[in-house]
């Protein structure tokens, strides 16, 4: 079986935070990414992903966290083994916006690297406007540090703004220790299905960024199916690649 992890944002209708944890080693599972940790401390949550074989591989924080309390963020982390802090959305729509956001990125990368953790950027759609012919994500990743500041490319987002997803991870190969697994349906619902069902090459993906932590996101699901089924639908798809 393939290690493979899931971000716990596609849960977040399931009220039983702790038991859900349970569920996802049954189906197969061996990592989860937080959305928010549940008002369990760093002790609690660490011994609720041992007694599940579970580790925790990244976590998703807001900004506004970054600016003001990243040591306390690193900290909950790195003790309940994560090293990986993503920021999951910027509303950036300009090259303006980009270069200011890259500065903060570049300080936020320092500050964790000087704890001996990662920092890093999710994408989403907008990030791939262009401003003078210029993506914004391409500004953002050309003026942050490569030490400092990764991408974790979401690649349902990538497909879904237009572009070819092997090219665009191809572009950052060097800075991808996540990647989201999220399947896109087809360009013209453009609706986010199980993994498998939809246009995206993940066999590709995975022979060509086996390096890197491989996580499933589901920010929705097809008609018919739960988000229990949908998410072991995505994990038995993965390892059968």
């Amino acid at each position: 079986m393939d290690d493979l992890s899931i971000q716990l944002y596609s849960l977040r209708s399931d009220k039983d935070f702790e038991g859900s944890f349970e569920k996802l080693a049954k189906i197969g599972y061996t990592g989860v990414e937080f959305a928010g940790y549940h008002n369990l401390d760093a002790q609690e949550m660490k011994k609720l992903l041992d007694n599940n074989g579970l580790k925790a591989v990244g976590t998703h924080i807001g900004v506004d966290k970054m600016l003001n309390e990243p040591e306390k963020e690193i900290e909950y982390n790195l003790a309940v083994g994560n090293k990986n802090l993503i920021v999951p959305y910027c509303p950036i729509k300009s090259k303006d916006d980009t270069l200011k956001l890259a500065e903060d990125f570049n300080k936020f990368g320092e500050i964790c690297k000087k704890y001996g953790a990662v920092f890093g950027y999710h994408n989403h759609a907008h990030e791939f406007a262009l401003d003078n012919g210029e993506y914004l994500f391409d500004i953002l990743m050309d003026n942050t540090s490569p030490d400092l500041v990764k991408a974790e490319i979401d690649v349902f987002w990538v497909a879904y703004a237009g572009l070819d997803v092997l090219e665009t991870l191809k572009k950052y190969k060097n800075r991808l220790p996540l990647i989201h697994l999220k399947e896109l349906e087809n360009m013209e619902t453009r609706a986010n299905v199980s993994l498998g069902k939809g246009i995206i090459d993940f066999k590709a993906i995975k022979e060509q960024y086996s390096d890197a932590t491989f996580i499933v996101e589901q920010e929705q699901i097809e008609e018919g199916v739960d988000i229990w089924e949908s998410i072991k639908i995505g994990c038995d798809y993965w390892n059968s690649l």
